[in-house]
């Protein structure tokens, strides 16, 4: 089975490759395609730590927001409802 699960790979790392390069060359949002295709790729690697670190950044910035609008100190809770 270590035939097969290499050839998947490969086939997954091809596509991947012929994807981002047909993003570059046809879509409107280039970024945006690239991005998307890099971030769904088939290699299997462990995240970045600057990737955990803005990934818990944004959690504790929505946890602030959240709370703020649970509380009625909040500008925007009038506007809310």
């Amino acid at each position: 089975m270590g035939t097969l699960e290499s050839w998947r790979k490969a086939y997954g790392a091809l596509k991947d490759t012929t994807t981002v390069r047909l993003a570059k060359v046809n879509s409107e949002f280039k970024d945006l395609d690239i991005a998307v295709v890099k971030a769904t790729n088939h290699v299997e690697c462990p995240p970045k730590e600057r990737h955990i670190r803005s990934e818990s950044l944004g959690f504790r910035s929505l946890s602030l927001r959240f709370n703020l609008l649970l509380s009625s100190a909040d500008p925007y809770s009038e506007f809310l409802g």
